[in-house]
């Protein structure tokens, strides 16, 4: 957090598969609640950003805990018909790549299940899915259905999920 400070800027983190619950804890205590998973929620603007703990410690996969896949819904209903993004670590859908495959999200499923209930417009943003390499470059601007839910690699190597091409 000191190292991050002279950027003036607000920072709002989600652990990753290589991080500890306690070490991110005590170096972001004034974003994560005290105990229980590493879930948080801000308004930037007229956006709301949801972030959720998908960290299973000393495991490269992720899974949402019952209590962040609760915590996601009361956010979402909560929400309302505000922009929102949901940022998670572990990509919830497959990427064709066997080694990022089986890192993702363990319950997917679940996750699209509470996202479905939301009733604005939706973006979610997920690690994972950064494709650098050339050989990547023609899927960057394709579309591939997750259930009701598209998945969208920008050039700027983010990944979305959108029910609709607004926002």
């Amino acid at each position: 957090n000191q190292i991050m400070a002279p950027l003036k800027l607000p920072i709002h983190v989600i652990p990753g598969n290589h991080d500890k619950r306690a070490a991110m804890r005590d170096a972001f205590s004034s974003q994560f609640p005290s105990k229980g998973p590493l879930n948080w929620s801000c308004n930037i603007g007229d956006i709301k950003l949801i972030g959720l703990d998908t960290l299973v410690e000393e495991k490269n996969y992720g899974t949402l805990s019952q209590e962040s896949l609760q915590y996601l819904e009361h956010s979402l209903t909560n929400s309302g018909t505000t922009p929102t993004i949901v940022a998670l670590h572990h990509p919830p859908f497959t990427s064709d790549i066997s080694f990022l495959d089986h890192i993702r999200l363990t319950n997917h499923k679940a996750f699209e299940d509470v996202l479905a209930q939301a009733s604005g417009p939706l973006r979610i943003v997920c690690g994972h899915s950064q494709f650098n390499d050339c050989r990547f470059c023609k899927i960057s601007c394709d579309r591939v259905p997750l259930g009701k839910f598209f998945m969208r690699r920008t050039e700027m190597d983010v990944t979305w999920l959108a029910k609709s091409n607004n926002f």
